[in-house]
């Protein structure tokens, strides 16, 4: 095994101990956070749907929770459509087999299909320990190679636009449905939602888990609201960092005024 995937073992199995507390389904953590009117196409963001005292994938309860959420809402849950189950966990997240083991059974196909994008190493080292001139080559580069965030919010924007004989609904979700969760929404948000800035995204975050992002996903958000700031949104780039302050591999806390 090389260095570098050694160090990508290592940060998912750290990861996994701060970050993944095994439950169930969680109604207020399951969020609407997108929806394409054209297609009829949904996403959503919440934690692992498993319950951990029965070992059982809870599709029917996810379900209604998301028609709950939409109807909060103002807008309709298909009756009919198809799942995009879209886990942002690794091999050392104990319900990732379990969520697994529901999409492999053939009776099950008929209700969408499953996506594992693990993430892990985007957020070990912050941009603050580079200059500026690195931090953007970075961003652009090395930062993206395990986690790929720039193409994963790509993929999932192309997934609401693209009209199919179902509705598509995306579901992204980690164990807690704060951290991993909250990178890859809050990316999404920067790339795509342009009416908020770095502290409406992450006041958002905060808001739909009920606490911040930790260190790795924090900084990760940093890392692309730099490689967005060089790609489309340059407004951005004077409020990159500073935005949240963390303790290594720990909680972090918003250092700006909160919506």
């Amino acid at each position: 095994m090389t260095p570098f995937k050694t160090a990508a073992v290592l940060a998912a199995a750290l990861w996994t101990l701060v970050c993944g507390v095994d439950g169930t389904l969680d109604y207020s953590r399951v969020h609407i956070v997108d929806q394409n009117k054209e297609t009829g196409n949904f996403l959503f963001r919440g934690n692992m749907p498993v319950n951990s005292s029965d070992n059982s994938f809870q599709y029917q309860t996810l379900v209604k929770y998301m028609g709950m959420r939409a109807e909060e809402a103002n807008v309709t849950l298909p009756a009919d459509f198809t799942l995009v189950d879209i886990s942002l966990n690794n091999l050392f997240d104990k319900a990732l087999k379990v969520e697994k083991a529901f999409w492999k059974n053939p009776a099950n196909a008929k209700y969408g299909k499953f996506i594992n994008w693990p993430l892990g190493l985007a957020g070990i080292v912050p941009p603050s320990k580079f200059s500026p001139s690195e931090q953007r080559k970075m961003a652009n580069s090395t930062v993206w190679k395990i986690d790929k965030i720039p193409a994963r919010i790509t993929a999932i924007r192309e997934m609401l636009e693209t009209k199919t004989d179902k509705p598509t609904v995306v579901y992204v979700h980690c164990t807690a449905g704060c951290d991993r969760t909250g990178e890859v929404i809050g990316s999404y948000r920067l790339k795509y939602e342009t009416e908020y800035n770095v502290t409406q995204m992450y006041a958002l975050d905060v808001s739909e888990c009920g606490r911040p992002p930790n260190y790795w996903s924090t900084t990760a958000l940093e890392w692309f609201c730099i490689y967005e700031a060089e790609n489309g949104r340059p407004a951005l780039s004077s409020t990159c960092t500073g935005f949240a302050k963390c303790k290594f591999a720990g909680k972090c806390t918003p250092t700006t005024e909160q919506l």
